[in-house]
């Protein structure tokens, strides 16, 4: 199973929960081949937050419902209009 699949499966709206501890298994292998091809130095806390993502599925759900992505992007595209960075809130075009 590789990474892309991994990040395809746990984005799914709908999530089978027998399929959640072979995902853990395969997600836990990936990161194993990864540490053999990338060097030590490029496993900071972000990557190793990967393996958790299977536990926070199980405890809030699939990732749609409580993951901010969406929204900080869209803030981002609206930090954009602001004219003066000191009170953006009342220089929005």
């Amino acid at each position: 199973m590789s990474l892309y699949s991994i990040f395809n499966a746990i984005s799914l709206k709908v999530i089978d929960e027998q399929s959640l501890e072979d995902l853990e298994k395969n997600m836990i292998l990936v990161m194993c081949h990864l540490e053999a091809y990338f060097p030590l130095t490029f496993f900071d806390i972000s990557i190793h937050l990967i393996v958790y993502l299977v536990k926070e599925i199980r405890y809030l759900g699939p990732m749609f419902l409580h993951h901010m992505y969406s929204y900080a992007i869209f803030m981002s595209t609206l930090n954009r209009y602001a004219k003066s960075r000191v009170h953006p809130e009342g220089s929005m075009a």
